[in-house]
């Protein structure tokens, strides 16, 4: 099922997110100047609050839960420019019980920018 994620209150800008077929979840977004760091570069905390939107959602995968972030490690690999479409790749790892690890991946063409693991705990 493809869908737009658009979090509370709007923060990031919308992005798509499409199973791939084999576990995996593809995601496009574009961040516009309002969202750089150092000049022509996405602010780190704007891509560690991506991660934790895109990796939560395919954590959560049953109507119903609620998966909470027990942990997100992020490590940034290039600068991930302002004004281009960036790409983001995720899947899970491990589920077990009531813990799912996921992890992603952020590209600008062919450079990986970022990659990210997360724990999520499904909330009784």
């Amino acid at each position: 099922m493809d869908f737009i994620a658009t979090p509370p209150g709007g923060i990031l800008p919308d992005y798509p997110l499409t199973p791939q077929g084999d576990g995996s979840h593809a995601s496009t977004i574009f961040f516009p100047a309002r969202f750089c760091g150092v000049e022509g570069v996405v602010h780190g905390g704007v891509i560690s609050m991506y991660f934790d939107e895109l990796l939560g959602a395919v954590a959560n995968h049953a109507p119903g839960d609620w998966w909470a972030t027990a942990s997100l490690h992020i490590d940034y690999r290039a600068p991930s420019p302002i004004g281009q479409m960036l790409r983001a790749i995720v899947q899970p790892v491990e589920r077990e019980g009531r813990k799912c690890r996921v992890r992603g991946q952020l590209y600008a063409g062919d450079v990986l920018c970022a990659e990210a693991e997360g724990l999520f705990v499904k909330v009784r």
